[in-house]
């Protein structure tokens, strides 16, 4: 009788035992859940690239504000021309030009996918905004860019100039304030970044274009229309 009392106690002492490792297991498995679903998290709020730039919207969002009235830029058009490039045959390193149009902007019959004379193709109520962009170097993601007449304090604190900008909305040519513009992705298809501007000054009222880009790079579309 003794001896049965002992093998019963053994008995449920090896069931609690076995009950306690089961559990454990099943916390464990808990936590890497969890750990795995906090990665896959922390993957998706990163979505930069690793060298400090901020990479693609999924579409252009651009907005023209003049004082206390903004209207949205459609782009329909969106191209950039120059920069870095393999299908390059000159050095485009340090140079860049954007266009943006809320519409369709020909392809010429003679030179192909081109960015046209600013405000020579703007159609009656369309709105066209043209930057060109130069840097001693290549141009990269992370840049910065501000208008060439800034003062050297502010050239100092970046890295490039604008050397040209222009808006025209129903072939009237905007004034533009001091603009910053920023490349937070370059690349064999397209080219992506910020834009933001000044949009008063104490002497008079102006126009700043604002927002996140994405444009096609036209050699890349040129070259592949040749082959």
């Amino acid at each position: 009788m003794k001896k049965l009392w002992y093998v019963a106690v053994l008995g449920l002492l090896f069931a609690g035992a076995c009950s306690s490792d089961d559990d454990g297991d099943d916390a464990a498995d808990t936590t890497t859940s969890a750990a795995a679903d906090d990665d896959t998290d922390s993957e998706d709020v990163d979505d930069t690239d690793g060298d400090g730039s901020g990479g693609c919207p999924d579409e252009s969002s651009l907005e023209i504000v003049t004082g206390d009235d903004s209207s949205v830029l459609d782009v329909v058009t969106g191209w950039s021309d120059e920069g870095p490039h393999p299908d390059n045959t000159v050095d485009y390193d340090g140079s860049l030009s954007l266009v943006f149009a809320d519409y369709e902007i020909p392809i010429d019959e003679q030179f192909g996918y081109s960015i046209p004379m600013p405000g020579s193709e703007v159609v009656d109520g369309g709105t066209e905004f043209q930057v060109s962009l130069a840097y001693d170097g290549v141009i990269e993601p992370g840049m910065t860019f501000v208008d060439q007449t800034a003062s050297a304090e502010v050239l100092a604190e970046n890295d490039g100039t604008i050397n040209f900008i222009s808006l025209y909305e129903d072939v009237e040519r905007a004034v533009l304030g001091d603009t910053v513009v920023t490349i937070t992705e370059i690349d064999d298809d397209v080219v992506c970044g910020e834009i933001s501007g000044e949009e008063t000054t104490e002497l008079q009222e102006l126009t700043a274009v604002e927002g996140e880009f994405v444009v096609d790079r036209i050699q890349a579309l040129e070259a592949e229309s040749t082959e």
